[in-house]
């Protein structure tokens, strides 16, 4: 056992300032009742009320290890972010300043929520098999509703908007213990409880079919793409079913296919690539597609009639942009350099106790030369240990900021950092062998 604990210590990331990647946004959240966004990056959140003042949440604050994460997430309807992670499922509380783990049983692959119901949440997760969990409560409590046959490994869930009773999936299936065959999708007709699938055959070097979006107008028309390793080098696959999935036709070869969206009237649709392979955009419902706007665009959100956009700022100079003209120009919206401040929190709750700490690495990534902590006072817990539950649940008073969070020794302390890095790192290892044999 000792030799085990050893080799995961040097598995897990070390402390160091800087993450060892180039800095982007790779998802973006809307809320559309209240405006506010929420975006992350590969240091943690980036979230906005109006557009116009930024904050951050750094990654530890969810459980989630910045260096080899970037975890899926859903609003739900009260505004509280939900994040799915190697660690499980994380919900914010008390005004984002704090999340509590509400499902701890394995790693989470993938989640969805639809926007006619963004209380009924989906989480593909996996213990070694896949299953598929529902939450009808924003995301509090989960239930499994279905299990995947062992030898099939699912990447990527959507949920139709216009029908609540149409669930998709999306991944491989072992023909042998060393060749992979794609599946097209598993569609589901009763909420998530059976799914019938169809392959796709795969050509030499795809590696698995991943589910892009779905016609919030019809949920038999949907946007697949197959995936290459990154060292390929060739390009890859985008497919257009409108039938469910029983059968696909090639609408789109690019390189890095990142993401794609349909507008909300399943009119036009985009596909967002990387490698500055550009925002593409089909004005046919995603039978045919052009460049609409060069670039190398991570991730592709449509909110009525505004498109959100995630932009490689080391290139084209901004993080995420918006447009309303379909693509043809982008305007910032996010620059890193507004990223300094935390949400205003309570001085013992957990991100302003956590995060100060991650505030070097912050400033490393994004260029914020001889930046100091924001907001002054606390400068945070040091990163192997969390906050204790006494400071978070109620406890006594905390001392001023100039004497620190100082609630230590005050109650029970949540999982230590070593603790879920070990974990972390396990579960990883093995969520990842499995994608190798896929």
């Amino acid at each position: 056992m000792r030799w085990l604990v050893l080799g995961l210590l040097l598995l897990a990331p070390a402390p160091a300032a800087a993450h060892g990647r180039e800095p982007f946004v790779g998802r973006i959240a809307l809320d559309p009742g209240s405006g506010a966004l929420v975006a992350r990056a590969t240091w943690g959140l980036v979230l906005t009320d109006d557009g116009d003042d930024w904050r951050w949440v750094c990654a530890a604050a969810m459980g989630t290890l910045p260096t080899r994460e970037d975890p899926p997430l859903v609003l739900a309807s009260d505004g509280a972010i939900v994040v799915g992670n190697i660690a499980g499922i994380w919900r914010s509380q008390g005004g984002r300043c704090g999340f509590e783990r509400a499902y701890d049983a394995a790693s989470v692959i993938d989640l969805d929520a639809r926007p006619s119901a963004p209380d009924e949440l989906y989480a593909l997760v996996s213990d070694g098999v896949d299953h598929l969990e529902r939450s009808e409560d924003g995301g509090r409590t989960w239930a499994r509703i279905a299990t995947r046959p062992e030898g099939t490994v699912m990447e990527r869930l959507r949920l139709a908007p216009s029908d609540p009773e149409v669930v998709y999936l999306s991944g491989v299936r072992l023909a042998d213990a060393s060749t992979p065959r794609a599946v097209g999708v598993h569609r589901s007709s009763d909420g998530g409880r059976s799914f019938t699938g169809w392959e796709i055959p795969l050509l030499e070097g795809e590696r698995n079919a991943r589910l892009l979006a779905i016609d919030p107008t019809d949920p038999d028309r949907l946007l697949v793409h197959l995936t290459r390793r990154a060292v390929d080098g060739r390009p890859e696959r985008v497919l257009l079913s409108e039938d469910g999935g029983r059968s696909f036709a090639l609408v789109l070869e690019g390189l890095a296919v990142a993401d794609a969206a349909f507008s909300a009237d399943g009119a036009r649709a985009w596909v967002a690539l990387r490698a500055s392979e550009g925002l593409h955009r089909s004005d046919d419902g995603g039978r045919t597609f052009t460049l609409a706007h060069e670039g190398d665009f991570p991730c592709v959100t449509a909110s009525g009639d505004t498109l959100w956009v995630c932009v490689d700022e080391t290139r084209d100079g901004y993080a995420v942009g918006r447009s309303t003209d379909g693509g043809d120009t982008v305007t910032p919206v996010l620059r890193f350099d507004d990223v300094r401040r935390l949400p205003d929190c309570p001085t013992c709750s957990e991100v302003a106790y956590v995060c100060p700490a991650w505030y070097p690495d912050l400033a490393f990534d994004l260029g914020h030369e001889g930046a100091e902590a924001p907001d002054g006072g606390v400068t945070g817990a040091p990163r192997d240990v969390s906050p204790p539950a006494a400071c978070v649940d109620g406890g006594p008073e905390p001392p001023s900021p100039s004497e620190g969070c100082g609630c230590r020794a005050a109650g029970g302390a949540s999982t230590p950092w070593l603790a879920l890095l070990l974990l972390s790192a396990a579960g990883l290892r093995s969520r990842r062998a499995r994608r190798r044999r896929a």
